[in-house]
């Protein structure tokens, strides 16, 4: 098990792409416009057999995807007898123009959790990857588990979905220890009419998968094995650091930054001993990725 999170951690802080278009990204049939949305123009016989004469109209369509919320992650992570205790303050930014209905976490292996405590209107589920279900390979490069929350309503039909501005509570227990996970967030799902004629649809696919149409972060969750050698956690948290400096979620002139990645540095060196004395940083963390990462060197180097 170990080898296997521990190639996890590695490829998740090597892989994630920011996937989500780009305004003013242009395509054959498709544009992403000023507000980060796709509008599709096609001639409306497109890819009949006599198409080349008779073409019909243009046809155009606008698609608002499910993008346009700010999700601010605070986690914290605290040891119990059943394994460590992740817990996930999730916001939607004030500056939001849509709730967050959903989001998906990453996992490394589907065995990992043992228990999830919901939010009110909320609910969770473990989608793990058969022969006979195999969404959680469709959905997502690099493939892997994964475990999510959907918002629902209630009776009176009162809204479980996170507002601009608003927050909501999600807890669990795993037994792996923390490292940087790759998570989504959804305010609804992008979907097209069924007779799109199929070189659009294949132009389109690729704007509505989980990595096209949601706001994505690296997050702390359970990443690696109890037994995983320190050396290797070190390796993939240098990856993350990597990762969390491109996207922005880290800044390379912090103090705190730049002294993390020096003792991860040391910690994967060839020769770094097996054991080391206590954990020890000069330097407080000024932002919550900061403290995530600080979290994740207490908790995996101890």
């Amino acid at each position: 098990m170990s080898t296997h999170l521990a190639a996890f951690a590695l490829a998740v802080s090597l892989a994630l792409a920011a996937a989500s278009p780009s305004v003013g990204e242009q395509r054959k049939y498709v544009t992403v416009d000023s507000s980060g949305d796709v509008d599709v123009a096609f001639p409306e016989r497109l890819g009949l057999p006599d198409f080349a004469t008779n073409p019909g109209a243009m046809r155009t369509l606008h698609i608002e995807l499910p993008n346009h919320n700010v999700p601010e992650v605070h986690v914290s992570v605290a040891p119990q007898q059943a394994g460590l205790v992740f817990d996930y303050v999730l916001k939607n930014g004030e500056a939001a123009r849509q709730p967050i209905i959903s989001w998906y976490l990453v996992l490394p292996a589907p065995d990992i959790v043992s228990h999830v405590e919901d939010p009110q209107l909320w609910r969770s589920l473990r989608v793990i990857p058969t022969p006979a279900d195999r969404r959680a390979l469709y959905y997502l490069e690099t493939p892997g588990f994964f475990l999510r929350w959907h918002a629902t309503q209630d009776e009176s039909g009162a809204p479980g979905p996170i507002a601009p501005g608003a927050s909501a509570h999600f807890r669990f227990v795993a037994s792996a220890k923390p490292g940087f996970l790759r998570s989504y967030y959804f305010s609804g799902y992008a979907s097209t009419p069924p007779d799109i004629p199929n070189d659009v649809d294949l132009e389109l696919r690729p704007f509505l998968t989980l990595d096209g149409s949601s706001q994505q972060r690296l997050v702390l969750g359970p990443a690696f094995a109890p037994d995983t050698p320190r050396r290797t956690i070190a390796g993939a948290l240098l990856g993350s650091v990597a990762k969390l400096l491109e996207r922005g979620q880290l800044d390379g002139r912090s103090a705190f930054v730049i002294e993390a990645r020096t003792l991860l540095q040391s910690l994967a060196a060839d020769n770094a001993p097996a054991t080391a004395p206590a954990l020890t940083l000069r330097t407080r963390p000024a932002v919550e990725t900061e403290q995530q990462l600080l979290t994740t060197l207490e908790q995996d180097f101890r």
